[in-house]
């Protein structure tokens, strides 16, 4: 399957031919709600694994769906009918994984090779056992309040929210800190067999 990303030709691998067949499934989700923003991921981007236990297609609550499919790349890619799509990977800071999620052209082209608008990505902090993902998602007043005390690097928009500016070294080591801390609320998944 060919398609295009800005004016270059892409050909999908057979493999991931199944991406498009996760958009056609009702109700997928990956909690929006709660996600941590990020305007540039790139640095952990490049050392962060696809996290094998993630694949599959998971089911929440309400019928709330979630899945991972396998590319030949180090990445895997999601998909859903919230927006929030692309691919993954993952990192463990503090004995906390989380998944990032970045933009399916950002992924395909190449960080180096996209405008620096296009290196944003989304975070999730999440834990798998045996067939059960717990996704956790954090209040936005938690990112709000380190923004503003300069815990971290970001930025606080128009409506007083706050966002993360970039997934550095130093970044990465406050959220295995918070990951502990109040906030956050879990949403439970099960693998679908």
């Amino acid at each position: 399957m060919e398609f295009t990303i800005g004016s270059m030709p892409y050909t999908l691998p057979m493999k991931t031919k199944i991406i498009h067949n996760l958009t056609a499934l009702a109700g997928i989700t990956l909690l929006a709600t709660g996600c941590i923003q990020v305007a540039d991921v790139e640095d952990a981007w490049q050392d962060a694994k696809a996290d094998p236990a993630l694949l599959g297609a998971w089911k929440g609550k309400n019928d709330a769906r979630c899945a991972f499919v396998k590319t030949e790349k180090d990445y895997f890619v999601t998909s859903g009918t919230n927006g929030l799509e692309g691919c993954c990977k993952s990192f463990e800071t503090n004995g906390h994984k989380y998944v990032i999620v970045a933009p399916l052209k950002t992924s395909v082209l190449g960080f180096d090779n996209v405008d620096d608008d296009a290196k944003n990505g989304t975070l999730l902090r999440y834990k798998i056992t045996d067939d059960t993902l717990i996704m956790h998602s954090l209040d936005a007043n938690k990112i709000t309040e380190a923004v503003k005390a300069k815990e971290v690097p970001g930025e606080i928009d128009e409506d007083g929210s706050g966002s993360l500016s970039i997934l550095d070294d130093a970044t990465v080591k406050w959220l295995g800190e918070i990951a502990d801390g109040d906030g956050w609320t879990e949403n439970v998944y099960t693998r679908e067999k």
